[in-house]
């Protein structure tokens, strides 16, 4: 039989290939995938970045806000979209708060639409972020340096004064009611300040050991209403005891004569000044409360208050301000400081160095300082040459500011953070003054009416609420 030999042909090479194609497919769908979805999760962990730097933001506001607003989610709303542009990465699906307290509660969420994980069926990816917002009034004292001079009287200004630092007290309270680590204090002035009558013997030993009652001794039918004269310089620009600063001697606005040569007449050069010396018919002409528009406590203003936690309190002081009298800013600065300071006569206030705590002070005015020769004020009348030897006028007014000025840098020098609002006045050195009086450029405030005063005192206030973000 012949040899019969059968060849088998070789495997079909194309075929191989193809079956190693696929293979090779398969197996990389596994890598596309993980390096697919790392992009995915890359651009997921960008969006929630942006939410929580857009929600942040938005708590910020939301917090610095008077918390008693009705619209405060449209405030977040509002916030949020302004640092969340919706024409990037990824779409916003919600946006919460929850308030209790000074807590506020935030979270935000955004779907990310996925390019490499949609093969696999996963269109969209969520992601969500959260915020805590704490509003802090722990440590804070705060005292209001607010002018009542007469021309606070004109065009409502006392009015708007009361409501702007009204809402200021709203806001550092909040819903608390008497917080213990709040402490605010109130100081109107005028050409003086009304130190109060009400010194017992917890808060400095005895009345005569703050202010010496027998420095004018004849009060008419009523008694000394709490004012105060200026110590000699410099001590008038310093917060220091009695033992280095001495007394204060207590405000007496002189009487005068309806005219000269009357029965029982004192022996005085002022002429029709104040008239509250009892007249030969018998007849007085002066006040025995207040507010006082004669007598010997003539243009003394409302009596400050001392640091308190009583909201009612200090809102009812508020309230009882009342303009009349003359402008010395400096003054009222420096009581301000004083009622802010842990030494008599005021003790309320913590140590200087106590790092737990923070002190302030907000100075306002409507108007430049003022002297006038037959005005008595805490500096006496001009023409007794207190205020370095002057005589009144413009050369007198020019030291005031400049003690003004003195005081403000001695307050900021132990750690005060100082506020400052000039209010509808036009006078630019006085403008200046307070722009540098201000502990920072930020911290002053001009106000040319009403509504923008208010709107200074939201600010002031929401600055001291010392906000904070907690992740």
């Amino acid at each position: 039989m012949p040899n019969r030999c059968r060849s088998r042909s070789p495997s079909n090479p194309s075929r191989q290939r193809g079956s190693i194609a696929v293979l090779s497919i398969l197996s990389a769908i596994p890598l596309v995938l993980a390096i697919g979805g790392a992009i995915d999760f890359g651009r997921a962990a960008i969006v929630k970045a942006r939410l929580q730097t857009a929600l942040d933001s938005a708590g910020l506001a939301v917090g610095s806000s008077d918390p008693f607003r009705p619209d405060l989610q449209d405030v977040l709303t509002r916030y949020f979209q302004a640092n969340y542009r919706q024409d990037q990465l990824g779409n916003v699906t919600g946006i919460g708060m929850t308030i209790n307290e000074d807590t506020i509660d935030l979270s935000a969420s955004a779907n990310v639409q996925t390019v490499f994980l949609d093969i696999v069926g996963v269109n969209t990816m969520t992601v969500a972020v959260e915020a805590k917002i704490v509003r802090e009034t722990t440590g804070l004292e705060v005292v209001m340096v607010l002018d009542n001079t007469g021309s606070m009287g004109n065009g409502g200004k006392l009015d708007a004064l009361k409501d702007a630092a009204t809402s200021l007290v709203n806001i550092l309270w909040g819903n608390q009611t008497d917080p213990e680590l709040l402490k605010v204090g109130l100081v109107p002035f005028a050409g003086a300040v009304n130190v109060g009558t009400d010194f017992d013997a917890d808060q400095l030993n005895a009345f005569d050991a703050f202010a010496d009652p027998g420095q004018r001794t004849d009060w008419g039918r009523g008694a000394w209403g709490g004012c105060v004269e200026a110590r000699a310089y410099p001590q008038d620009t310093l917060d220091t005891t009695v033992a280095v600063g001495g007394n204060w001697d207590t405000f007496l606005w002189p009487d005068s004569c309806a005219s000269s040569g009357e029965t029982g007449c004192p022996d005085t050069v002022h002429v029709n000044v104040n008239n509250w010396w009892y007249r030969s018919n018998g007849s007085y002409h002066d006040d025995t409360t207040f507010p006082w528009t004669s007598g010997p406590n003539r243009e003394c203003p409302r009596p400050l208050t001392r640091l308190t936690s009583n909201k009612a309190v200090l809102l009812d002081e508020i309230n009882a301000m009342t303009a009349t009298g003359y402008t010395h800013i400096n003054l009222g600065a420096v009581w301000g400081w004083r009622v802010l300071s842990p030494t008599e006569p005021f003790t309320e206030g913590v140590e200087y160095d106590n790092e737990e705590w923070r002190k302030a002070v907000i100075i306002l005015t409507d108007g430049e300082n003022t002297t006038h020769g037959s005005v008595y004020t805490g500096y006496g009348y001009p023409s007794e040459g207190r205020l370095d030897g002057t005589t009144g006028g413009w050369a007198s007014e020019q030291e005031l500011n400049q003690r003004l000025a003195e005081t403000c840098e001695n307050m900021k020098a132990v750690g005060i953070q100082v506020y400052t609002i000039t209010f509808n006045l036009w006078d630019q050195t006085t403008k200046e003054i307070f722009r540098q009086c201000a502990s920072e450029p930020e911290n002053y405030f001009d106000s040319p009416d009403n509504q923008s005063l208010q709107g200074a005192f939201r600010a002031i206030a929401n600055q001291l609420s010392n906000l904070r973000v907690f992740q």
